[in-house]
């Protein structure tokens, strides 16, 4: 994007940069002088659309498109689909070679808490919580081979280069504070996923159906941190202690945790597009959704 803006400014008389060797994407264009710049290229999921009419006094229009997993057969045969496949696979060996050569949990600290020991006490809230696609958000990066990206781990899981947390993305499981071998399991955890195609449109019992399964795997490979999926402490604050410490109850302001990942960019569909603001009718309706129902702990 910085170079795209360079020539902008160096050549004033460009209309449009349309770029695309940059993780960089925007919803709506950069404004450089009088050249209008925009890139697309980021995770394989957004198509630009440029609308350029015919007649004067009329403003060419962009605009950010979806390009969701389930289009892809709308092209059969998709030539795209197999050069995108390649493409990541080589990706993700580059990633498993250079995480081998980064050092992993030393063991010594004191892990922060998954939903595994949350359930424990909150069964009312979990069992709503596994009913979500927050709870296999997982999947959506081990079906298209981006579980090792570390600029999408971090919105698919808890603890992400956290000093409590895990620092690889590779190391997702753990026990007795260190990371499990990641192959075997790798491959267990993805005949779950087959049943599905994609996150967003599983049903209900698909996705508790999922769950169940991951928890008899991780009960297979004794995994006692599991820090996949977008779960209780995405969301939640947690006193040192819990659950024996005395809390002082506090008002969580969601709003700020949730747009960490679904930024207008990531969910466009949030925002109001003139002004680029969260819309918080939109906000409420899908923040509802995934609110987990209150009640007291069942100790």
């Amino acid at each position: 994007m910085e170079i795209d803006q360079k020539y902008a400014a160096a050549f004033p008389e460009i209309d449009w940069i349309i770029g695309a060797h940059t993780m960089n994407y925007n919803s709506t264009p950069v404004i450089e002088g009088n050249t209008k710049i925009t890139q697309v290229l980021s995770r394989n999921h957004y198509l630009g659309k440029i609308e350029i009419p015919f007649g004067a006094n009329q403003n060419i229009k962009y605009s950010l498109l979806e390009s969701r997993e389930e289009s892809q057969d709308l092209v059969n045969p998709n030539p795209m689909k197999a050069w995108l496949d390649e493409h990541k696979q080589k990706l993700l060996q580059i990633q498993k070679e250079e995480q081998n050569l980064m050092v992993s949990s030393s063991g010594e600290v004191e892990l922060i808490a998954t939903a595994q020991s949350c359930l424990e006490c909150h069964a009312k809230q979990t069992d709503f919580w596994q009913k979500t696609p927050h709870s296999i958000a997982y999947a959506t990066l081990y079906k298209n081979n981006a579980h090792l990206n570390s600029q999408c781990i971090e919105c698919h899981s808890v603890g992400f280069k956290q000093e409590n947390g895990f620092q690889r993305p590779m190391d997702i499981a753990f026990h007795d504070k260190k990371p499990i071998e990641h192959h075997q399991y790798m491959q267990d955890l993805g005949k779950i996923f087959t049943q599905i195609k994609t996150v967003r449109d599983a049903s209900v019992s698909q996705i508790k159906t999922i769950n169940n399964q991951w928890s008899k795997l991780d009960k297979k490979y004794k995994v006692d941190h599991n820090f996949a999926n977008v779960q209780c402490l995405n969301c939640h604050d947690q006193a040192a202690g819990h659950p024996f410490a005395i809390e002082e109850i506090k008002t969580v302001n969601y709003e700020s945790k949730c747009i960490q990942c679904h930024t207008s960019d990531q969910s466009p569909d949030w925002y109001v597009k003139a002004s680029n603001k969260i819309d918080q009718n939109k906000f409420k309706q899908n923040l509802k959704k995934v609110a987990c129902p209150k009640g007291k702990a069942q100790i």
